[in-house]
């Protein structure tokens, strides 16, 4: 009995050939992709429709699942794989950039950020810790969003009690292409500096990094003016001042 040929064969071949010349398309590349969620079927139109809806073959893997879903043809296992094949990229992508390296200068560091973050297409949130002496220690990454940068206070209490650094830089990117801080990144910026001061940490910066520039919080002398009405001692002298 003759074995029967899975469906699409031919052109999965044709397509597959063209991967090892390099001549391929966005979509193509996208397509080949795809042969590993949905194995027995055409996966050209997807391809296709992926790329229309979002643009470019980054915006797919960068794309929330929720958006993924609003796609023709697009199911759970299509949207996971997709997800997960883009958090792979920007771990991977982070991991290989050059690390920053010597004592944390404002104006250095700020560059530096600019240069790792240039590739990112959603809203990325990292802190960096800084020990006595000024150094870069360690480096975590908190929860993204299609464009809205997320920090959990009781997650960052956590990090700083593990790590116990003199001081953090917290970043983050506006993909829109303008650095100004939103009503949240002002929100955002308060409350972390006092989950810092509530662990003796000094909130060196708020960085923002877009397109059309970079926002220093420290540079532009608005760091100062929120650690100042933020601190621990503000707050309590604020309060002793309401009850009376």
């Amino acid at each position: 009995m003759a074995t029967k040929k899975p469906p699409h064969g031919g052109h999965r071949q044709r397509i597959l050939a063209k991967l090892q010349n390099d001549s391929l398309t966005e979509h193509e590349y996208l397509e080949i992709l795809l042969f590993n969620a949905l194995p027995r079927k055409n996966t050209n139109d997807l391809a296709h429709r992926l790329i229309s809806r979002f643009g470019s073959l980054s915006s797919v893997f960068s794309a929330p699942m929720s958006e993924l879903f609003k796609v023709e043809g697009v199911g759970e296992n299509v949207a996971s794989y997709l997800f997960c094949i883009g958090k792979f990229y920007q771990s991977y992508y982070c991991a290989n950039k050059k690390n920053y390296e010597g004592k944390y200068i404002p104006v250095r560091f700020a560059a530096y950020l600019g240069e790792r973050f240039e590739a990112q297409d959603i809203e990325t949130v990292e802190v960096y810790f800084v020990d006595e002496q000024g150094y870069v220690v360690a480096r975590e990454a908190f929860k993204g969003g299609f464009d809205t940068a997320i920090i959990d206070s009781n997650e960052l209490a956590q990090r700083l009690s593990e790590h116990r650094p003199a001081g953090i830089v917290l970043a983050h990117n506006h993909p829109s292409g303008n650095p100004k801080p939103s009503a949240h990144d002002e929100e955002m910026t308060k409350r972390v500096q006092l989950v810092c001061g509530s662990h003796n940490v000094i909130f060196l910066d708020h960085v923002i990094l877009a397109e059309n520039g970079v926002y220093s919080y420290y540079l532009s002398g608005e760091m100062q003016k929120i650690s100042k009405a933020f601190s621990m001692d503000s707050l309590i002298r604020l309060s002793a001042e309401e009850e009376k």
